[in-house]
């Protein structure tokens, strides 16, 4: 069984286009694609969400092959982006997915989604922040 969203709710559709309204303008000038919600973002990309509830990854390249932008389609990934953004913004949590019957606890991060200190505020790559593998 793959890890994904599914299809989004119209109460979580709402949540999101109001978020995008709402949001300021990340990056002056930049590609439509762009003009979202911030999931996540660190110094070399972010990942946006649009109104229609599509997920972009922007990268940029210091070293001089310039920026990209990627779709980030339904999966792990996904889920991952989504569930980092429900932990601001829980109406987004509804979107996750629910754990299933027979799934096992995420031993790496012992059913909390983030690996534990000493290491940062991590989410864990075995459960993308679910708590849960199957």
């Amino acid at each position: 069984m793959v890890l994904l969203l599914g299809p989004i709710s119209e109460a979580v559709r709402i949540v999101v286009r109001r978020l995008v309204a709402e949001a300021p303008p990340d990056q002056p000038d930049a590609d439509e694609r762009l003009n979202g919600y911030v999931l996540s973002g660190g110094p070399g990309g972010a990942s946006y969400i649009d109104s229609g509830g599509e997920v972009w990854n922007w990268h940029c390249d210091w070293n001089g092959s310039g920026e990209t932008i990627e779709h980030v389609p339904d999966g792990p990934m996904k889920v991952g982006l989504v569930a980092i953004a429900a932990e601001r913004v829980p109406e987004l949590a509804a979107w996750l997915p629910k754990r299933p019957p027979g799934a096992a606890d995420c031993k790496p991060c012992r059913r909390s989604g983030r690996l534990s200190p000493p290491l940062p505020r991590v989410q864990c790559p075995e459960c993308y922040g679910m708590g849960w593998t199957v």
